[in-house]
């Protein structure tokens, strides 16, 4: 009996890899919000209302209630505010992603638009959210659908040659692409090469 099993093509195959893990989901009542911020972690925020701020290369960021805004891991920013209002957001780790893409793609704050889908699933989140935490699955179900909706629709904006290039490169180092994600997330304690050539299934002396 045929199991149904779908053929997934090398592509499909590379972009499995990548995933994102919701780490915290909240809301908080701001009347003060002055920080210098740079985390390992990628931040969704959306408020109820105007009067926040994020400061980063010398650009200033509204934050308006009809977006919701992506700062993407290791990228410095400063917060700001002129008036109280309910802060809402996510944080979340992106993995399988070379660092050196990340960078190139990913390099300041991205403000994206609540279209019909994302306000929806927005709007979906926050009403789970009760007393700044999670209280089951389906809220935590909703705090990943909104970040992996509003980091496609933001990966959607990148410029289609970049995306290209990008798609290029990790096709094209597929034999040994577990490796080089390895040792861009373990700098400071690089792999043996006798781990790296496992992690493509290779011999040591191939590798």
């Amino acid at each position: 009996m045929e199991t149904g099993e779908p053929k997934v093509t090398s592509v499909e195959e590379m972009l499995q890899s990548i995933q994102l893990r919701v780490a915290v989901s909240r809301r908080m009542e701001l009347d003060d919000w002055t920080f210098e911020l740079c985390s390992p972690f990628w931040r969704l925020y959306t408020n109820d209302r105007s009067g926040g701020f994020l400061r980063s290369g010398g650009v200033v960021y509204e934050l308006r209630p009809d977006h919701v805004y992506l700062v993407p891991s290791w990228v410095e920013f400063r917060t700001e505010l002129n008036r109280p209002l309910t802060h809402d957001y996510i944080h979340f780790y992106l993995t399988g992603f070379p660092a050196s893409l990340h960078h190139q793609l990913f390099n300041r704050p991205l403000a994206v638009a609540c279209d019909d889908l994302l306000a929806g699933l927005r709007d979906r989140w926050r009403a789970g959210l009760s007393a700044g935490h999670l209280r089951d699955w389906a809220d935590f179900g909703w705090a990943s659908a909104l970040a992996q909706a509003a980091l496609s629709t933001a990966a959607g904006q990148v410029a289609r040659e970049d995306r290209d290039a990008c798609l290029r490169w990790l096709t094209q180092a597929r034999e040994v692409r577990r490796a080089l994600v390895a040792i861009e997330e373990h700098m400071a304690d690089p792999p043996s090469n006798a781990r790296l050539a496992a992690l493509c299934s290779l011999s040591e002396n191939h590798f």
